[in-house]
């Protein structure tokens, strides 16, 4: 880390948002594992709405904080953030939060079409809601396994397992993080 006598200007608030970030992160991972909530037995799913709530938030999230990177002076390299946010991973997300703040996305960085749903594992494309109502999901396809969430992030005729591109993000933002001499956890 930087010693307090050289930081950079503005550098704690870079600081706070990669805290925030790593809340929304751990919130989200806290919430899939169902013996965290009462009621909730080893067997139990937990909310798909809520657990996918947390997932869109965190993904808002990962790409908001770009913005402080690219605003501090002297934290980073531009180019480097550039370079960290062309991942397809990333770009997935930039599409996910454009897609939450907008209806049409103008300048997608993979699928101007991009979008979020339950699935229901073994291909099944009709699922019994509680009262017999039926609810129309996608299928899988055979290249994408069921998660734990049944969350799919379907993009440019693709499906990615949202809980895994969640970990993924998180992984790549830190990994650029310590590659810039920060110490993790701060």
């Amino acid at each position: 880390m930087v010693s307090p006598t050289t930081r950079p200007p503005k550098l704690h608030l870079v600081e706070n948002r990669w805290r925030q970030l790593d809340r929304w992160y751990r919130r989200f991972w806290h919430y899939l594992k169902p013996t965290s909530y009462p009621g909730l037995g080893p067997n139990d799913r937990p909310d798909l709405l809520t657990v996918e709530d947390y997932a869109l938030v965190f993904l808002l999230e990962c790409l908001n904080i770009r913005d402080w990177f690219k605003k501090a002076p002297g934290v980073f390299k531009q180019q480097d953030v550039e370079t960290l946010y062309k991942s397809q991973d990333l770009k997935l997300c930039r599409d996910i939060a454009l897609r939450l703040k907008h209806m049409d996305i103008g300048d997608p960085s993979v699928d101007a079409d991009i979008d979020v749903d339950r699935a229901v594992p073994g291909g099944s494309d009709v699922a019994v809601l509680p009262g017999g109502s039926k609810a129309r999901y996608p299928r899988w396809s055979a290249s994408v396994p069921p998660s734990a969430s049944g969350l799919v992030v379907f993009a440019d005729g693709k499906e990615y397992d949202l809980v895994a591109l969640c970990q993924r993000c998180f992984e790549t933002i830190k990994s650029f993080l310590e590659a810039n001499g920060w110490s993790l956890p701060l």
